[in-house]
């Protein structure tokens, strides 16, 4: 065989592999080194990819596999490889953040006092997550386009009108003119980050499970703030639609503003997919009832599952202040981040003489709000 045969055969060997695990992750029946596996996988398909493309010219670059199994890039796509401007979408389900706080942990703290910090990379995928289990899992950052920046300012374009007047044009008539227009803004990725209180150096060496928990809690905290970011930059953005609710809030005024909202997004021609609620007004709807003292949003038994408003996928969370709700058209938003991922520091200096260490985890994340006139914050007032 020939090198490009090689690697064909290579890649083909592969996808059927992967396809095999993907098989046994639907049937829910994957073990953790099989989900290992499947990762190495997907490192060695985008590597021998990465060899094919250098075989053909520069046209063939677009047609560059996006994925494990066979997935091909869209025409005029670029291929989902790491690196500055390359997009995709957040995995940071409870697998992947277990996987990645492991990383953290492991060398252990023991290599990263040798080395003084270590990175955990923020990896995209090609496609969000299939499923809004999984999603609400992965966290709010995982709904949204990824883009990495390589710098802390960019420019990014905002859609500020959108006026579609096509129509039926008689032979010879004059073609109506639609507007659409848009302006450079200027993004600047924030800083997200925390530290621990000092520990004890030999503790921290000796106690696998205290390095775990510590990277873990360090990386969620960085997650979960920038998911609070994100949401403030996207309500506070100029030209985001409002619906209020009149004075006195009730389960059923809660419903109608949200529909509102979704109304209002639609009367402009986007199409909102997303609803973002705080924990305390989600149970205020969902334990709302009727005058039969039926519960409006069904039976406690009825096994319903992830939560829902109006058939949109709903996420519930904290970050999300009480008493507001967004509905949201997925596209019309974009998570900025840089390279560097999420990455772990430590200090073993400033706490020499009490032999302590201390760990700082930060990131840099933001929201592009590209299209804010298909947003909409529902107030509901009480």
């Amino acid at each position: 065989m020939d090198t490009k045969s090689t690697l064909e055969a290579d890649l083909a060997s592969i996808q059927v592999k992967a396809a095999e695990l993907g098989q046994r992750a639907k049937a829910g029946t994957m073990t953790d080194t099989e989900l290992v596996e499947l990762k190495d996988l997907a490192d060695r398909a985008t590597v021998v990819k990465a060899k094919l493309v250098g075989l053909k010219n520069a046209d063939g670059m677009a047609a560059l596999a996006a994925g494990v199994a066979g997935h091909e890039a869209a025409p005029g796509a670029r291929a989902d490889l790491p690196g500055r401007g390359s997009k995709g979408y957040l995995n940071l389900s409870r697998e992947r953040a277990g996987e990645m706080a492991a990383k953290m942990a492991a060398p252990g703290v023991k290599a990263i006092l040798a080395a003084g910090s270590t990175g955990i990379g923020v990896d995209l995928e090609p496609e969000p997550l299939r499923t809004p289990g999984a999603r609400m899992a992965a966290g709010l950052l995982s709904y949204f386009e990824v883009k990495k920046q390589s710098g802390a300012d960019y420019k990014y374009i905002r859609q500020t009108v959108r006026t579609s007047n096509a129509a039926v044009v008689a032979v010879g008539g004059v073609k109506p003119t639609s507007v659409f227009t848009a302006e450079d803004v200027a993004g600047h990725l924030d800083v997200i980050a925390h530290v621990s209180e000092p520990i004890d150096k030999f503790l921290l060496e000796d106690a696998d499970e205290l390095q775990a928990f510590l990277a873990t809690e360090l990386f969620d905290g960085v997650v979960n703030a920038a998911e609070r970011r994100v949401l403030a930059t996207i309500a506070a953005t100029s030209g985001v639609q409002t619906v209020t609710t009149s004075a006195g809030f009730t389960a059923i005024k809660g419903y109608d503003a949200v529909h509102n909202g979704i109304v209002k997004s639609q009367s402009l021609g986007y199409s909102p997919d997303l609803i973002v609620i705080n924990p305390v007004d989600y149970e205020a709807l969902r334990l709302g009832k009727n005058a039969q003292n039926d519960y409006i949003g069904g039976s406690p038994f009825d096994g319903s599952g992830d939560p829902q408003l109006w058939d949109r996928e709903t996420f519930v969370t904290p970050a999300q202040p009480q008493g507001k709700v967004l509905v949201v058209p997925r596209t019309a938003v974009r998570v900025s981040t840089d390279e560097a991922g999420i990455r772990t520091d430590a200090d073993p200096i400033s706490g020499f003489d009490r032999n302590t260490v201390r760990f700082r985890t930060e990131g840099r994340f933001t929201a592009d709000v590209r299209q804010p006139a298909g947003i909409v914050l529902v107030t509901l007032t009480a």
